[in-house]
């Protein structure tokens, strides 16, 4: 199982920590510092610490293809300039809002609810993927079945009932969408998520109104890793890869990106505390405030800069 710093699952904390290198590459980070800087929220200790971490078996981004096997995935240039940047794809959850917690929470109860018995530490990874995804690992259940259907019913309204209300926007999150949009660039959400259930989980973050155009579950076959909710993004804002940047926060995000040519710069915020876990990212920062205060490490500095200087 993958190693991933999932809180205690009734704990709520508003504290997070900082990189000690924002912005690197994976790369090019300094493994030691950064395992060593990077134990997550307050309160959290990876299985083992630190160095049990770093010893659990992991599927970075490039192994996340059919059957858990390593897969051949394209090289990404990423932008060529601050004019060829047009559009930042976001993801939602973990990223723009604090709610991964919570979506494991709602999973546990409505897989109980239903009959399954799943522990809270083996849903808390895979949140990032799409629901049929998470439903076919754990109960082997396809997503059209009767038993399927009910169980994602459940999960939505629990979700909707005791963890929606609950749910606040990552640190910085606002400012650096309001930043985005001020420099000119368009801002596109692109989510497994259902539409209904993103809008929401946006509104009650206070970010409804920040985005040009979303592209959700019902735009796409396949969710994360499969890259279809990128291409459904890229489609929608008319733009090519070279013109798009990413912000994730989980192995599924840079998989899904990197599978569609579009470079991912990965965020912690989401619960992936280990840089190991985002490898294939186009710079790791803690959160969008992070990001927003080192933005001229990231790809999205020039354009930035470029809209800064002509104001």
């Amino acid at each position: 199982m993958q190693s991933h710093p999932s809180r205690n699952e009734d704990e709520v904390t508003d504290d997070r920590h900082k990189s000690a290198h924002p912005g690197e590459p994976y790369d090019n980070a300094i493994p030691g510092q950064m395992d060593n800087d990077t134990a997550g929220p307050k309160g959290y200790q990876p299985p083992g610490g630190a160095a049990g971490a770093m010893k659990t078996q992991q599927k970075t981004a490039a192994e996340l293809g059919s059957g858990g096997s390593a897969v051949d995935l394209p090289n990404v240039a990423g932008v060529q300039s601050a004019s060829s940047l047009k559009v930042v794809l976001v993801d939602v959850d973990g990223t723009l809002v604090d709610s991964n917690d919570g979506h494991a929470r709602a999973w546990v109860r409505a897989l109980s609810a239903h009959g399954y018995s799943c522990e809270f530490d083996a849903i808390r990874p895979m949140i990032g993927k799409g629901g049929d995804k998470v439903l076919l690992e754990l109960a082997g259940l396809d997503e059209e079945s009767a038993q399927a259907k009910a169980i994602l019913n459940t999960r939505k309204a629990t979700f909707a009932r005791e963890e929606l209300p609950h749910i606040i926007a990552t640190p910085g999150a606002a400012k650096l969408l309001s930043a985005l949009r001020a420099a000119g660039l368009k801002v596109v959400v692109a989510t497994s998520a259902a539409g209904d259930e993103s809008r929401a989980i946006l509104e009650q973050a206070g970010l409804e109104n920040l985005f040009d155009s979303q592209a959700t579950s019902s735009d796409a076959q396949d969710s994360k890793p499969d890259p279809d909710i990128i291409h459904a993004a890229l489609r929608k804002a008319g733009v090519v890869p070279s013109e798009v940047v990413m912000l994730g926060d989980t192995p599924y995000d840079i998989a899904a990106a990197m599978k569609a040519g579009v470079p991912c710069v990965a965020l912690r915020c989401g619960g992936w505390w280990n840089n190991a876990d985002l490898a294939g990212a186009a710079g790791i920062f803690s959160d969008p405030a992070e990001l927003l205060a080192h933005v001229d490490q990231s790809l999205i500095g020039p354009a930035l800069r470029a809209a800064g200087s002509s104001a």
